[in-house]
């Protein structure tokens, strides 16, 4: 884990504070002991004050994976809560390292479940008024609401019907590194696409080792899934898949030392959105077994 501030700016208050201090004591020589004691004590609670309002804690690792469902509850998705939440839960798989929650929303958006290692909802608790679509406004309550470290996904269940402009918001998703895949709702839009990719942060020469790819579909179909390291394409896989999400393993071996990119693209039909077809992933290989070579040789003085 590492320490990090939410608030950083409010230090520099920090700096007023032990100005004025020095200020103080600087044109108050003739400040009593007991004056210098009781002003030493005033500074000493603004400053634990100030890193108290910068909102230190310890931050979880950045490896670590966030993923909110955004649930669209409008009257015109036309399927139950039950059937809703049916949707993510097949998406939630246990994974290390990985956190699930729920936004559902209509005219405006309710947090559902903050983020834990299942979803552990057997009903949608909320109620968001079903007469509007506002997905820019869940889109923005996710994000305000991530964790500050880690990897941060939105999944987004629905039926696309709604009328505001998105550019700002999915602008700034972009510009936080915030990843937005869809599901879509009703009518016919298949859609498939690669849902994760979990590579090894380190591996060892010689030694085979497994990607694990996962994917999302509305559907079933076919396709073929590339898999590229440092640009360079190693494999070519058929797949076929059916509405849900399954997982597809890659095994990779390396032996020359150095850090290896891997990019993994999806190549299906039926699919309509391309953009949401490859992810990246990166390992490191290091040097090979070092060996100690023992010198018996006896020199004469």
């Amino acid at each position: 884990m590492s320490f990090v501030l939410d608030f950083p700016l409010v230090l520099l208050l920090l700096i007023v504070i032990v100005v004025g201090f020095f200020v103080t004591l600087r044109y108050g020589r003739g400040l009593e002991r007991a004056d210098r004691l009781a002003l030493c004590a005033r500074v000493g609670a603004l400053v634990m004050l100030c890193v108290a309002l910068a909102g230190p804690r310890w931050a979880r690792g950045a490896s670590e994976r966030f993923v909110y469902f955004l649930i669209d509850r409008s009257a015109s998705v036309g399927l139950s809560s039950s059937e809703l939440l049916h949707i993510a839960r097949s998406m939630a798989k246990p994974l290390e390292g990985t956190s699930y929650g729920v936004i559902s929303f209509g005219a405006q958006p309710l947090i559902e479940t903050t983020f834990s290692p299942t979803l552990p909802l057997s009903e949608l608790q909320t109620e968001p008024d079903r007469t509007a679509t506002d997905i820019a406004s869940a889109i923005h309550l996710a994000l305000e609401t991530f964790p500050r470290t880690g990897r941060r996904e939105i999944v987004l269940i629905t039926d696309g019907q709604s009328d505001e402009d998105m550019t700002e918001i999915l602008g700034r998703a972009r510009r936080e590194g915030v990843a937005i895949h869809v599901w879509p709702l009703g009518g016919d839009f298949p859609e498939v696409w690669l849902y994760d990719l979990q590579v090894p942060a380190e591996a060892t020469p010689g030694v085979p080792f497994s990607l694990r790819v996962q994917l999302g579909a509305t559907t079933q179909g076919t396709g073929t899934l590339l898999v590229y390291r440092n640009g360079q394409i190693i494999q070519n896989i058929p797949v076929e898949y059916e509405a849900g999400v399954r997982e597809l393993r890659v095994t990779d071996k390396l032996d020359a030392p150095g850090e290896y990119a891997y990019r993994v693209y999806l190549k299906a039909e039926p699919d309509q959105l391309k953009e949401n077809n490859q992810l990246y992933g990166v390992t490191v290989l290091s040097g090979g077994p070092q060996v100690l070579v023992v010198d018996s040789s006896q020199h004469e003085s």
